[in-house]
């Protein structure tokens, strides 16, 4: 966050401790936990950047290449970031988890 100029405060680091302290922890739900404050806390701070070069680009790659860890294991938030990446201003509007599900079977 810090190369793309959006650190954040400690609220936002405590609220996301908190959230994963409250989340039912078992080792399948760390994946869960991950991208859920991913997509929660990291990409909304991101609007405005440019995804396509530059620190924008290694924060988006950076942030890919935590969500396909094997630990996380979530390709599809991986994939929408992709999507949102091609255009020159980022602005994250979220993911329909449910609908994109459906649409894939």
């Amino acid at each position: 966050m810090d190369q793309v100029q959006r650190p954040f405060a400690y609220r936002v680091t405590k609220g996301m401790l908190e959230y994963a302290a409250n989340y039912p922890f078992t080792e399948e739900n760390l994946g869960a936990i991950i991208s859920d404050q991913i997509e929660q806390k990291i990409l909304p701070r991101l609007r405005g950047i440019d995804p396509t070069d530059g620190p924008g680009r290694s924060a988006i790659l950076a942030i890919q290449e935590i969500l396909r860890d094997p630990r996380c294991n979530d390709e599809l938030l991986a994939e929408f970031l992709d999507r949102y990446s091609k255009d020159n201003y980022f602005q994250w509007v979220g993911l329909d988890r449910a609908r994109e599900i459906a649409a894939s079977v």
